[in-house]
């Protein structure tokens, strides 16, 4: 899923919010998102999180500039917080999950056997890209550039393919000619949780950073 699943510590310790599904909540109870985000301190709202300093990302969670804030409030309100009761054993959100203690082998064996676990898991298209070596910038409509880059993109989508990703003529053909970029950003994301998914648990445990049980991480 591509957008911030945690808050900031610093805007945790502000907020004072207990813990991770405590924040959920909070945003949860947010009818009108700007009301509930005026609520953070000013000076707070352009914070980053651990994991988008050591990747390099472009999210600053509560940040209004392209209204970021509406992305991480609205998806942790009306995506993650229905999945995240823990008593409904059927979806794990990752790394959270892993750090409070949840039991288990891999997530990958865990797919694999069907047992009934869905697993979600934040995602960062360009830094995915980089790690790939495949262009992380330019292949979207811009003000600058309308229409993308159609090269890029179709460079993108067939280097997936070239790496076993099965994508069918179609769906090639749609992600290339989608100016916006979503649709190869969603391939993109397919791919990376298809390796992250193979991780081991305790590889999660020992890769997090120190604030991953409030901010989050991710995985390409």
């Amino acid at each position: 899923l591509d957008f911030p699943f945690g808050p900031p510590a610093a805007v945790r310790d502000a907020m004072k919010w207990a813990n991770w599904r405590h924040y959920l909540k909070w945003c949860k109870d947010a009818d009108d998102l700007e009301t509930y985000w005026e609520r953070i301190p000013e000076g707070l709202r352009r914070n980053r999180r651990d994991i988008d300093t050591e990747r390099c990302t472009t999210w600053r969670p509560f940040q209004r500039w392209h209204y970021f804030y509406r992305q991480t409030m609205a998806g942790a309100r009306d995506v993650l917080f229905p999945m995240a009761p823990l008593e409904l054993g059927s979806v794990s959100i990752l790394p959270f999950d892993v750090l409070s203690g949840q039991d288990g082998t891999t997530v990958g064996e865990c797919v694999e056997q069907d047992c009934g676990l869905s697993v979600a898991m934040e995602g960062f298209p360009g830094y995915t890209l980089r790690t790939r070596g495949l262009p992380d910038k330019g292949y979207k409509k811009s003000k600058s550039r309308p229409s993308g880059d159609e090269v890029k993109r179709n460079h993108i989508v067939e280097s997936l393919r070239d790496h076993g990703m099965p994508i069918s003529d179609e769906d090639a053909s749609r992600a290339v000619q989608n100016v916006e970029g979503d649709a190869v950003d969603a391939l993109v994301l397919l791919d990376a949780a298809k390796r992250a998914s193979g991780r081991n648990l305790e590889d999660w445990r020992d890769r997090v950073g120190p604030n991953a049980d409030i901010e989050g991480w991710f995985f390409d």
